[in-house]
């Protein structure tokens, strides 16, 4: 009886990592040591002069402009690896929530360490552009996020899927801005989550269940959630109210910016990234569930719609009112 087991495994075909696996393996968890927001970031690749470079993806308001970040990396069939980029490897967007950083220095020291980790990229296809998005998807677009909302994932920092579909034509830039909107819940600790187009060329359905047959379009980045102005009864007073709708930077902005690292606009260029080491650490342990922080940090707060309620509600009980149209907006300082 054990012989036929063993041969019935053995007639069984290893299979391999899908691409939906991969891209869970491409999102990680990232940790601000500074402030303590959490969020997601993934790992990219970029073509340029007949070769790819990957990078690391995510929002400002989780590395700051010059803060070290923790990222755990996944390893196989061992504990994760958590590593502290220095802030110095962060090229932040001029104008949008987005923050890069190379990783080849990071996997030469891991390698130098000899710890190997399990990181695919997520390709760019040369579709960017609003006239080449506009040829090829329509206003009405299925997507498909993944991230660590509340920090919630699995063990080995596996994290979730999650669905919806574009609230603004991804071919259109929403408020003269390059992002577009989506319609799904955006939680705290989804910032910085890939988000991808589920285009019929790379992913079907079937049997109520679905099926990637290549690398789905990369369409931008979740940077948070939408907030609307609204004026109140008191004259010249308004206040931005949270709107259940996700916003999403397009994925152009951030191909923009590693290339420009690779000319040396904003690093040392292709010659550095090659030569240059990262002096980064090798931590140990898992991240801890997200937890919304105290008090709002020094700097660029994070989008947490829970946080400005609070903040919110606690200046309204103070001046002795309920209604928080009556307590002016919530100012920060930058």
């Amino acid at each position: 009886m054990a012989e036929e087991d063993s041969a019935s495994e053995a007639k069984t075909p290893h299979r391999g990592i899908t691409i939906a696996e991969k891209m869970l393996l491409a999102t990680r968890p990232i940790r601000n040591e500074w402030t303590g927001v959490r969020g997601t970031c993934f790992a990219l690749d970029v073509g340029e002069r007949g070769r790819r470079y990957p990078f690391l993806a995510s929002n400002i308001h989780i590395t700051g402009k010059m803060q070290e970040c923790s990222v755990w990396f996944c390893r196989n069939g061992m504990p994760s690896v958590r590593y502290l980029i220095p802030a110095s490897s962060w090229v932040p967007h001029p104008s949008e929530d987005l923050a890069i950083a190379p990783l080849e220095p990071i996997l030469r020291n891991l390698r130098s360490k000899g710890i190997s980790i399990l990181l695919p990229t997520i390709p760019i296809r040369d579709i960017t552009t609003n006239t080449e998005m506009g040829g090829r998807f329509d206003a009405y677009e299925e997507v498909l996020f993944i991230g660590y909302p509340q920090g919630t994932h699995q063990s080995g920092e596996v994290p979730v899927l999650r669905t919806g579909i574009t609230s603004t034509p991804p071919y259109l830039d929403f408020e003269g801005k390059s992002r577009f909107l989506i319609d799904a819940s955006v939680f705290p600790g989804s910032s910085g989550s890939p988000l991808f187009i589920l285009d019929s060329s790379s992913f079907s359905r079937g049997m109520g269940r679905g099926k990637f047959w290549s690398w789905p379009y990369l369409a931008g980045m979740v940077s948070g959630y939408y907030q609307a102005e609204s004026e109140t009864s008191e004259p010249g007073v308004r206040y931005r109210e949270a709107v259940d709708l996700g916003v999403a930077i397009k994925i152009r902005e951030a191909l923009e910016t590693a290339r420009s690292i690779l000319r040396g606009e904003g690093g040392s260029g292709l010659k550095g990234i090659k030569s240059s080491e990262s002096t980064g650490l090798i931590l140990g342990g898992t991240p801890k569930k997200l937890r919304s922080p105290p008090e709002l940090p020094a700097g660029r707060p994070p989008l947490d719609g829970r946080y400005l309620e609070r903040v919110s509600r606690r200046r309204c009980m103070r001046r002795g009112t309920n209604r928080p149209e009556t307590c002016g907006p919530v100012r920060f300082k930058q």
